[in-house]
C-alpha cells in the first residue's frame, strides 16, 4: 500500500481544514478543459436565489459557463462523508440565467440517494441536471451563470465540484520540455482484419509438371435408378387344354314362401321364391331364374289349416319369353292343385 494513503486521519483533516481556508479564494482551471468550483460562501448567512452559499445542510457552486466551452461532459460534486454515514440523500436544484435575465426562469431539480463511506474522498456525480439544462435551454458559452444548490441532511463535508467541458481550445501556449520516456505499455488489441484487397494480375502458365501416381481405386457408386420398362413382347403360342374340371352341382333348392304376413282371405296372393314375402301383384314378388330346368321335389307347408268349408288353391305360374314375333310380355305356364 502507498504510505501516503495510510497517515493518520488527523493529518488528513488539517489538510482538508487548510483546503477549506482556500477553495472560496479561487475558481481556477484545474485541468485542461475542466473548473474546479468551490463551494461559494456568503458571510451575511443569506441567499439571492441560488447565488449565494451559507452553512448549514445546503452547499451553493456559483460560476458563469465558460466562454471557450463547445460541449458539456459532465460535473461532479466532491465529498467526505463523516462517522458512520453509509448512504447520501441529496437534492439539486440549478438556475441559470444571463446578463439583464430574471431569476428564477430556468429552474432545474433533481433528489437521489447514492451509497457512500465514511471518511473517504468521494465524487458524486451530479451530470444528469446539467444534461437537462443543456436539453432544455442549451448552456451558452461565455453568456450564462449557473447557481447550484446541493442540499442533503446527511452529516458529510463538501469541498466543490468538478466541471469538465469539450473547449475549442485557446492560444498555444509554449512547447514545455520533452519528458522522459515513459515504460513501454502492454501490447493492445489485434486490430480488425482489413478488407480484401484486388486480385493481382495473372502470372504466366507454368510448364507441365510429371504425371502423378495412379490414385486408389474409389468406392463403388450408388446403383442407378431403374430404367424404363420395355416395349410388350409378341403373344406367344396358345397352350395346350387344360384337363377337364370336376362336374358341378346337378340341382338347386328354391324355397319361398309369405314371410312374417299372412295373406289375405277370399284373395289371390302371390309368393315369389327366396322368401320375398308376398303381393297382391304378381309382379311385385315375380323374379326370373338364370337357367331353365325342371322343377320336381316341391312342397307346400302351411301352419294353419284354412278352416271349415274352406280350402287353399296353390297354383305354380312359370313365365317364358314369348317368340321374337311377339310384343315383349310374358306367357305364364299354370299348374294347379288344391288342398
Amino acid at each position: 500500500m502507498n504510505s501516503s494513503r495510510s497517515r493518520p486521519w488527523t493529518t488528513s483533516l488539517v489538510v482538508a481544514a487548510f483546503l477549506f481556508g482556500l477553495l472560496p479564494m479561487f475558481v481556477s482551471p484545474a485541468l485542461a478543459n475542466e473548473v474546479w468550483v468551490p463551494p461559494a460562501v456568503n458571510a451575511a448567512g443569506s441567499t439571492v436565489g441560488n447565488f449565494a452559499a451559507m452553512t448549514g445542510t445546503t452547499t451553493h457552486f456559483v460560476f458563469s459557463i465558460p466562454d471557450d466551452m463547445t460541449g458539456f461532459v459532465s460535473a461532479k460534486v466532491v465529498v467526505i462523508p463523516q462517522n458512520l454515514v453509509t448512504s447520501l440523500s441529496y437534492t439539486l436544484n440549478l438556475q441559470v440565467a444571463k446578463d439583464l435575465e430574471g431569476f428564477p426562469v430556468h429552474l432545474f431539480t433533481q433528489s437521489t440517494t447514492v451509497p457512500v463511506t465514511s471518511f473517504l474522498v468521494t465524487e458524486i456525480d451530479v451530470s444528469a441536471i446539467f444534461n437537462s439544462a443543456n436539453t432544455a435551454i442549451g448552456l451558452d458559452a461565455g453568456l450564462d451563470y449557473a447557481g447550484l444548490a446541493w442540499t442533503t441532511s446527511a452529516n458529510t463535508r463538501v469541498l466543490g465540484m468538478r466541471f469538465v467541458f469539450n473547449s475549442s481550445g485557446g492560444a498555444a501556449g509554449a512547447t514545455g520540455p520533452t519528458g522522459p520516456a515513459g515504460a513501454p505499455g502492454a501490447p493492445g488489441a489485434t486490430g480488425a482484419t482489413g478488407p480484401t484487397g484486388t486480385s493481382g494480375a495473372t502470372g504466366p502458365t507454368g510448364g507441365t509438371g510429371t504425371t502423378g501416381l495412379t490414385g486408389a481405386t474409389g468406392p463403388t457408386g450408388k446403383t442407378g435408378a431403374t430404367g424404363p420398362t420395355g416395349a410388350t413382347g409378341p403373344t406367344g403360342d396358345t397352350g395346350p387344354t387344360g384337363a377337364t374340371g370336376p362336374a358341378g352341382f346337378t340341382a338347386q333348392v328354391v324355397g319361398g314362401g309369405t314371410a312374417n304376413a299372412n295373406p289375405p282371405n277370399s284373395a289371390v296372393s302371390y309368393m315369389g321364391p327366396f322368401e320375398v314375402g308376398d303381393s297382391e301383384t304378381e309382379s311385385d314378388v315375380s323374379m326370373a331364374f338364370p337357367t331353365s330346368d325342371t322343377l320336381s321335389g316341391l312342397q307346400v307347408f302351411a301352419e294353419q289349416s284354412p278352416g271349415s268349408g274352406n280350402s287353399w288353391t296353390l297354383t305354380i305360374r312359370s313365365m317364358e319369353p314369348p317368340p321374337a314375333s311377339r310384343a315383349p310380355s310374358r306367357v305364364p305356364r299354370l299348374g294347379a292343385r288344391t288342398w
